[in-house]
């Protein structure tokens, strides 16, 4: 597996515990396969609203996977955890793939306007292949639904090596 960086962003204070702007870093994961590379999340969306409230510094698809000796064309699947902005950024990008989201995730983002871009999610050329809760997606890869604490229970009993996050470099290495 190996870590993609897609840049990062600046969280309003207005947003955070404490009331203070944070850096957020934006990662994604390309995991080898051997039916082929499946990447997890693809990124930040571009939208006025987005460049004025995050101010983000975008890696773009081509230069994030070209600084882990990949291409574009390696991507043969993408599972988003879930499809605000800075994660589905770069799905339009890489239509014709299969992208696995949980089937509640796109009902919601289809369903309120204010969830993500619309233009990230309904883009030419997107198949999505819908999950119910946990699902392998190829041999050997599980996504996990995280609905509520319940996935924290499940997460550790499947008792992983390491851990790794969205939004921080740290990397969990349990017991």
């Amino acid at each position: 597996m190996r870590r993609v960086d897609f840049g990062y962003f600046v969280r309003p204070g207005a947003e955070t515990a404490r009331g203070v702007d944070r850096l957020e870093p934006v990662l994604g994961y390309l995991v080898e396969h051997p039916r082929g590379a499946v990447l997890l999340d693809t990124g930040m969306g571009s939208h006025p609203y987005v460049e004025k409230h995050y101010r983000p510094r975008r890696v773009s698809l081509d230069a994030a996977l070209g600084a882990i000796g990949k291409r574009r064309d390696d991507v043969t699947a993408v599972v988003n955890c879930h499809l605000h902005v800075d994660h589905c950024g770069n799905n339009p990008g890489l239509a014709g793939r299969p992208i696995f989201v949980q089937a509640n995730e796109l009902a919601a983002a289809r369903q309120d306007e204010n969830y993500t871009l619309p233009e990230l999610v309904d883009a030419p050329g997107l198949v999505y292949e819908e999950l119910s809760g946990d699902g392998e997606v190829a041999e050997g890869i599980l996504v996990l639904a995280t609905p509520d604490q319940a996935w924290v229970r499940r997460l550790v009993e499947l008792d992983p090596r390491r851990v790794y996050f969205a939004h921080d470099h740290a990397v969990w290495t349990p017991g």
